[in-house]
């Protein structure tokens, strides 16, 4: 069977008189307590039924808490979309964390190729001039003949050095003397 409360509550009276309850046929005992709300004293009256602790609120005062937990809900509706525009963003920045970490590793494995093919032909390089016979460092002699001013062909020789690409050689014969300087480019084959 369902019992009831019965709330005999007089607005006009209430102030000057007791407040009673009754749970069934039995009154209950409530007990008036003073709460600051607003900046003003507010009486709320309390009462126990089975255990469960029970207000009984004024019209205005109910009215008062429930726009502040509307604000309350208001102001939590406003920060968990800003929650979840933040972890969206969060989300949308760990994306491109990770592309940018798979970039930089592709970038750093071709790199690390790189090296190892400009090594290896730098090897190949200085492997071929040693088979070849090249090196930085060479001695120049050359033979020739020239027409010096209209006398007639003559011999002549040449004795130089060359460094890398760079030449200077020095040309002698009977009537011939001269110095030249030049670059030399390998043909590639």
């Amino acid at each position: 069977m369902r019992k009831a409360i019965c709330l005999f509550w007089i607005p006009t009276v209430l102030s000057a008189q007791p407040l009673t309850l009754f749970f069934g046929d039995a009154p209950l005992p409530v007990e008036s307590v003073q709460l600051e709300l607003n900046g003003r004293q507010e009486t709320v009256w309390k009462t126990e039924i089975g255990g469960r602790v029970y207000f009984i609120l004024a019209q205005s005062i109910l009215d008062s808490l429930l726009k502040k937990i509307e604000q309350q809900q208001a102001v939590e509706a406003y920060y968990q979309q800003i929650q979840r525009h933040t972890e969206r963003l969060l989300q949308k920045y760990q994306r491109f964390s990770e592309a940018a970490q798979r970039h930089v590793a592709l970038q750093q494995q071709l790199v690390d190729t790189t090296t190892a093919l400009y090594e290896g032909y730098q090897s190949m390089y200085h492997d071929l001039k040693r088979i070849m016979g090249m090196s930085n460092l060479a001695v120049i002699m050359t033979l020739g003949v020239v027409d010096a001013s209209g006398a007639g062909w003559q011999p002549v020789a040449g004795i130089g050095v060359a460094l890398r690409t760079w030449q200077a050689s020095y040309r002698f014969g009977r009537r011939y003397r001269g110095v030249e300087v030049g670059l030399r480019w390998p043909l590639g084959f």
